[in-house]
C-alpha cells in the first residue's frame, strides 16, 4: 500500500510475524528502490527504478508493528508533481487512477496557517473566493460584468451536457 502528500511518497508492506530490523535492508538513490530480506534476497516487487526522482539523503524506513514503512522524500525541485506510480514500470497494483491520486492530494495532512493569522486583506480575499466558489458550485454565474467570472462560467458551461 502507498500513499502521498506533496512532498513525500510512503509505502507501507506487511511483513510476517516478528520480523526484526535486521532481517531488512532498504537502499535508496535518486531513482531506484530496492528492498532486501534476509529469507527473500532482493524483493523484485519492491526494487526498481522508481517512478520520479527522490531526495535519497531524506529517505527513512523503519519495521515496526510487523510492516515496513518506506519514506521517499520526492525531488521538488525537479518534480514537484503527484507521483500516479511509485516505479517506472508501473506494475500491477501499484499504479492509481487520476481519482485515486487526487484523493491522495486531498487528504494530504499538510501542515497550513490558520486562516485566523492570515491578514485582514487575505481574510477578505478568502472570503470572496468562497462565495465565488459557492456560486459556481450553485450554477450562477457569479458577476457577467467580471471578465474572468465571465470566462469560468463560459468554460463551466461548455463541458455542460443539456438533454
Amino acid at each position: 500500500m502507498w500513499n502521498q502528500t506533496t512532498s513525500t511518497v510512503e509505502i507501507t508492506v506487511e511483513l510476517p510475524a516478528n520480523t526484526r530490523g535486521r532481517d531488512v535492508r532498504v537502499t535508496v538513490d535518486d531513482g531506484a528502490l530496492t528492498v532486501w530480506t534476509s529469507w527473500h534476497g532482493v524483493v523484485e516487487g519492491l526494487s526498481g527504478a522508481l517512478a520520479r526522482r527522490v531526495k535519497a539523503d531524506e529517505t527513512a524506513w523503519s519495521v515496526a508493528s510487523d510492516a515496513l514503512e518506506i519514506v521517499l522524500a520526492k525531488d521538488a525541485d525537479r518534480d514537484g508533481d503527484p507521483w500516479g506510480c511509485v516505479f517506472a514500470d508501473a506494475r500491477l497494483g501499484c499504479a492509481k487512477s487520476p481519482r485515486e491520486v487526487l484523493k491522495d492530494m486531498v487528504f494530504a495532512d499538510e501542515p497550513f496557517d490558520s486562516a485566523d493569522d492570515f491578514s485582514l486583506e487575505s481574510r477578505a480575499l478568502l472570503g470572496e473566493m468562497r462565495q465565488r466558489h459557492a456560486a459556481l458550485v450553485r450554477g450562477a454565474l457569479v458577476d457577467p460584468g467580471d471578465d474572468l467570472d465571465f470566462k469560468l462560467g463560459l468554460a463551466l458551461n461548455a463541458n455542460a451536457r443539456f438533454a
